[in-house]
């Protein structure tokens, strides 16, 4: 199988997108924080957004059908397996002698 890894400190998981599209695999992830600081005379509100987005090109090993995350500590792990090669057949020739 193949094992791509992809480090999402401070990213809820349900803020993570996966797409696996014909052999393009994406992650992407909308960060949306607000962080805000009241005092006695002022109130200060501050707001960051962004977006991540990196996609991979796939090999045509790759199955895209059953692709299995998990997230844990702030790391995204995509295990996918990859295709049952068909072997060659071995056929065993058998000489006569005359």
């Amino acid at each position: 199988a193949f094992e791509v890894k992809v480090d999402l400190p401070g990213t809820k998981p349900e803020d993570i997108q996966v797409k696996l599209e014909a052999d393009t695999l994406t992650v992407s992830v909308e960060r949306k924080q607000e962080k805000t600081d009241e005092k006695a005379n002022y109130l200060r509100t501050e707001r960051s957004y962004g977006l991540f987005a990196r996609s991979f090109v796939l090999p045509q090993s790759v199955v895209g059908t059953s692709p299995e995350a998990s997230y844990e500590h702030g790391v995204l792990t995509l295990t996918l397996p990859k295709r049952v090669e068909t072997k060659p057949k071995t056929v065993q020739v058998k000489v006569l002698a005359k």
